[in-house]
């Protein structure tokens, strides 16, 4: 039994490391090719320290390892194993968004950008004219009329902010 939870905790503690999207994304990055700092600030979109942040934390969990070249530190995976555990587990998400298609086909424009890393968001973007609109607010309802509801948090707020879900930036619905 002891042994159950000890297993139990480590891969909790993983879990707890990966629970973030921007870390999810690292390490897809990092499947294929080793990358600096800044190579990976402009594929994430966010600051250089929060990147920084986000290093330290997967070096921590020995996810990581650094090489120097002069000034510029590059990192890789240890196990590519990793990434490949979290492309099944979009491939699970996959399976459990059988009946919302949004979710799905969000997931599988990740997934097919992920395998093919030369295609740009750009290009994923420009091919999501053909995504049905509700796509820019994944918790928007559909309506028998075809209209849509945004739905309000508890506090009466409108749930109006973009998210990013699993690499893919959702975009406003055209007016």
């Amino acid at each position: 039994m002891p042994y159950r939870n000890v297993a139990a905790r480590e891969l909790a503690d993983l879990l707890s490391v990966l629970s973030h999207p921007c870390r999810v994304q690292i390490i897809e990055e990092l499947r294929s090719e080793e990358r600096n700092v800044n190579s990976l600030q402009e594929l994430l979109g966010i600051s250089h320290s929060g990147v920084s942040q986000h290093l330290a934390l997967l070096r921590t969990r020995k996810l990581l390892k650094e090489r120097r070249a002069g000034r510029h530190v590059y990192y890789r995976l240890v196990d590519p194993g990793v990434a490949e555990w979290l492309r099944q587990g979009v491939v699970f998400l996959e399976r459990m968004a059988e009946g919302a298609f949004d979710q799905k086909s969000m997931l599988h424009q990740a997934m097919h950008q992920w395998e093919n890393p030369q295609i740009t968001s750009n290009q994923i973007a420009d091919d999501s004219a053909s995504v049905p609109a509700t796509l820019s607010n994944p918790v928007s309802l559909p309506m028998i009329d075809g209209s849509v509801e945004q739905p309000t948090a508890r506090n009466g707020s409108s749930f109006d902010r973009p998210e990013t879900i699993v690499g893919v930036e959702t975009r406003e619905a055209p007016q």
